[in-house]
C-alpha cells in the first residue's frame, strides 16, 4: 500500500493475464491502469471533478462533487465497486456498462473513510466516516441496515474473515471496538483502547486472515499487533475443519437472518 496526497492507493488481486489497480485521492481523477505483460498503460478513465461532470469512456455524463476518498470492489464481481465521496455520499459503479451510476446512497453527513465488501454476504458492504457513524448496507436497499454511533471520528472498519457477522473499527479517540452482529446487534462485544486519549488517531485495521491477529495503525505511522480472545475467533477452528462451500452458506445464511429482520421491504429496490 502506497500513500498519495493522503489517500491510499492499493493493488488488487491479480486477474488472469490482466490486473486493474484504481486510485481515489483527493485529485479529481479516478483512474484504471491495465498492466501489460511489458508495461503499464492507461486503460478506461472515470473523471470525478470536484465541481462539474462526471466522465468515462463511453462519454456517458452525470454530475458528481467533491472528491472521492474511499474505494471498494466486489469480491465476487470485480467490474462492480464503490466509491466514497467527502461530502458523505457512496456511488455504486461498473466498469463495463455505460451508466454513471449503478446506485447512489446518502450514506454519510461528513467524509467516508473506508468501504469495505463482507466476505461472504455478497450483498452486504460496511461503510465509515468523520461523522461518528458506522453503517452497514445491503447494496439492494437505499438505507443502512445497521447503524452504530461511535461518538468520535472513525478511522477505519474492517470484516473479519472468518465470520460474516464480525467486525472492527477504529476511533479517534485510540479505541479498538469488535462487534458481532449475530451476538449482538447494538453494542460491541470487546472495546479496548490501544493508544493515549488525545494525542493519537488511529487509521487502519486489519485482521489477519489466518491466525487470530489485529493489526492497528495510527497517524503517527505505528503498528499495534492485537492477538483476539477465545470468544472472538470461535469460528477460526470451524474453517479449518470445514468444507469451504458448506462454512459459506452457513455464514451466508446467519447473516441473511439479520437482513431480514433489519432491512424494511419498502426501501429494498425492486
Amino acid at each position: 500500500v502506497t500513500y498519495c496526497n493522503s489517500y491510499p492507493i492499493e493493488a488488487f488481486p491479480a486477474r488472469p493475464r490482466v490486473s486493474t489497480p484504481y486510485d481515489v485521492n483527493d485529485i479529481p481523477v479516478l483512474l484504471h491502469w491495465i498492466e501489460g505483460h511489458a508495461s503499464n498503460s492507461l486503460g478506461a478513465s472515470l473523471f470525478i471533478q470536484t465541481s462539474g461532470d462526471l466522465e468515462n469512456n463511453q462519454s456517458t455524463v452525470s454530475q458528481l462533487h467533491n472528491c472521492g476518498t474511499a474505494i471498494a470492489f466486489h469480491r465476487e464481481n470485480p467490474t462492480i465497486f464503490l466509491v466514497g465521496v467527502e461530502e458523505g455520499m457512496i456511488y455504486k459503479c461498473s466498469s463495463i456498462y455505460s451508466s454513471p451510476f449503478l446506485a447512489t446512497y446518502k450514506a454519510h453527513y461528513l467524509s467516508i473513510y473506508s468501504i469495505e465488501w463482507n466476505y461472504y454476504h455478497p450483498r452486504v458492504f460496511i461503510s465509515c466516516s468523520a461523522d461518528w457513524m458506522v453503517c452497514i448496507w445491503d447494496h439492494t436497499c437505499s438505507a443502512p441496515v445497521f447503524t452504530f454511533d461511535l461518538h468520535t471520528e472513525v478511522g477505519d472498519i474492517a470484516w473479519a474473515p472468518y465470520s460474516s457477522t464480525v467486525f472492527a473499527a477504529v476511533t479517534a479517540d485510540g479505541k479498538v471496538h469488535i462487534y458481532d452482529l449475530s451476538v449482538n446487534k447494538h453494542l460491541p462485544i470487546c472495546q479496548q483502547t490501544v493508544v493515549q486519549k488525545k494525542k493519537t488517531k488511529l487509521t487502519k485495521v486489519a485482521f489477519n486472515p489466518s491466525y487470530p491477529i489485529l493489526c492497528v495503525g495510527d497517524e503517527r505511522g505505528l503498528v499495534i499487533s492485537l492477538k483476539l480472545s477465545p470468544n472472538l475467533r470461535k469460528n477460526l477452528k470451524d474453517i479449518k475443519n470445514v468444507d469451504p462451500v458448506k462454512f459459506k452458506e452457513v455464514e451466508v445464511e446467519k447473516m441473511d437472518k439479520l437482513l431480514e429482520l433489519a432491512c424494511d421491504p419498502v426501501i429494498r429496490e425492486n
